[in-house]
Parts: C-alpha cells; structure tokens; sequence
C-alpha cells in the first residue's frame, strides 16, 4: 500500500490518527506526518507497521468480506512482509493438468502452487522455488513466494529504452559493466531464501556471475518499474532489501506519473532519501561518479501516443 491507498483506507474504516497511532504502537505525531505526506521516506518499519493496521480484509471464497472481531481490531490478513501472501485467487499449477493451469484460493498461510512443499510462506528456500515450472515467474523475498504478473506495454516500453541506453553509455560512463533484464535470477545476500528478478541491474564484479547461469551478491545498480501488482513491494520492501544487502543505486520508474524515484546509498547510508526526476530531466547516474545520464523524454513520447495524450 502506498500512502493514498493508506488515506483512503483509513477514512473507509472510519479511523482517527490517534486509533491508528495505538494499534500500530507508534508516535502519534509519526503517524500524522507520514500519513499527511509531510515525511516524504518513512522508515520500513513505521510503513510495515501502518500497513498491518490499514491492510484491505481479503475476500472468502463465497465472496463476502471476512468480518474483523471488533472495530479497533488490526487486520490480520493482506499483503504482510513478514511473509504472508495475500489470500486471494491467484493461478496454481498441477501436473497432469491440460496445460498446467489450474485455479486455487489458499488460505492467507498457504501457498498457491500446490507443486511446493507444503511449508509455510516464510520457510520456503531456492530449492523449493525450482520445483515449480519455467514459465512460473516468481521472487523469494526472506522465504516468501510472490508471484509476477505478466508485465504491461508501458513496463516493457521503459525496460527497453532503459536498457537500450544504459548499454549505449557504458563505455561512456567509464566503467567495465554489463546491464542486465528480467527474468535473471540475483541472489542478492547470497542464502537461499532471497532470489530477486529486478527489471533491470548492472554487474561490474564479473565475479558475481557463477557458473550456474544466476547473479550472487548485490549489483551495484539496479533499477524496478512499477506495475500495479508489484507497486508496494517496489517501493516499500524492495528499497529496504536493496539497501540492507548493499545495493548502492536504486531506481523507481513510475509509468503513471511520468517520473523516476532515486536512492543514492553511497550519499545517504541511511536510505531514507531519494531525489524525484521527470521523464524530461536528465538523471545522474551515481554509480558513474557524474560522467552520464539517461533521459526518458523518447519514451515518454512513445506512452503519450500510445495513451492519446
């Protein structure tokens, strides 16, 4: 949930600041300004924590909404970090189905790939994650499954400018790298209970290539497109993971409001601010030291087309 979803939730369930101040065990001055907007990078904890209390209640499987026990009573179901997947219909895979697909509601601690060790979301490991079929995109974030929806145009429009013109100024930017896209698998802290898919991430450590054909370690930059599906976790739980494991440059690309988020790790080791670029701007790269940047503005006329604008 970003911070509006969060607004409007809490005006659904009817909830003041001070409600939510003593169901999340926060300050009550902290929750005012992040929920007001006034903090613009709340810690991922305080976001962790208003996300318990505002989380949407899931749907049964006869279609009504679960019944909370009491109005103050915090949501126990949605999409938690502590690794629960949100219980709604997502699509299972059996073998021996006509085309592998088969339709499945889990329970919110169940996974929805009946392939996997019945393990709760939270314990899975890379070695349960292989057990599902190629075309089965997933992440493993601290042993939790996500499943990856199918990307849009206007995802797939900026991962190939993006890409196309980070490999265009490599050489540019003085450094001996290589720009990689999803689906690549990054062990990004090196255990097996962490194996990202970022949309695009450069290597300059060739050492982090292994023989098996994936990435260990944190590259040095790597970039995320939000999609609806993906939204929170881009910039919420992914911005706290990249940072902890060592990334040093972080993009956000948002196709909706024209606009890139950036997180400078080497400038700021706490994590907590970002510069705010427009599809017009020209955005450093840090990890070149000034020596290039990239632009957005051709894809940003490719989507104004597209979207009649």
């Amino acid at each position: 949930m970003d911070i509006q979803e969060m607004q409007t939730r809490r005006k659904e369930l009817g909830y003041t600041y001070r409600m939510i101040s003593e169901l999340a065990d926060l300050p009550l001055p902290t929750v005012q300004k992040v929920l007001g907007g006034f903090t613009k990078s709340p810690r991922y904890e305080t976001i962790k924590a208003l996300e318990k209390v505002l989380a949407p209640v899931p749907s049964q499987r006869d279609g009504t909404q679960m019944e909370k026990k009491d109005s103050l009573s915090p949501p126990t179901y949605g999409p938690l970090y502590s690794g629960i997947i949100t219980a709604e219909p997502q699509t299972a895979y059996r073998t021996g189905d006509r085309g592998g697909r088969a339709r499945n509601v889990p329970g919110p601690n169940q996974s929805c790939y009946p392939l996997l060790p019945q393990k709760r979301q939270g314990e899975y490991t890379a070695a349960d994650r292989e057990s599902l079929p190629e075309e089965v995109h997933t992440e493993l974030i601290d042993g939790v499954i996500y499943d990856m929806a199918s990307p849009k145009y206007a995802h797939q429009i900026l991962v190939t400018e993006l890409l196309t013109r980070i490999n265009s100024q490599i050489e540019k930017c003085g450094r001996d790298c290589l720009a990689f896209s999803a689906p690549s698998d990054v062990w990004l802290t090196g255990d097996d209970r962490n194996v990202f898919r970022p949309d695009i991430f450069v290597v300059c450590d060739y050492g982090m290539l292994g023989e098996e054909g994936y990435v260990t370690g944190a590259p040095p930059f790597i970039i995320e497109v939000l999609s609806p599906s993906t939204r929170s976790r881009d910039l919420l739980l992914k911005a706290f993971k990249y940072h902890e494991a060592g990334v040093r440059e972080y993009w956000i690309v948002d196709p909706d409001e024209y606009r890139i988020l950036v997180y400078n790790y080497d400038r700021d080791p706490d994590g907590t601010v970002n510069m705010v670029y427009s599809f017009t701007e020209d955005v450093p790269v840090g990890i070149s030291d000034g020596k290039c940047s990239i632009n957005l503005q051709r894809a940003k006329k490719i989507l104004d087309r597209i979207r009649g604008l």
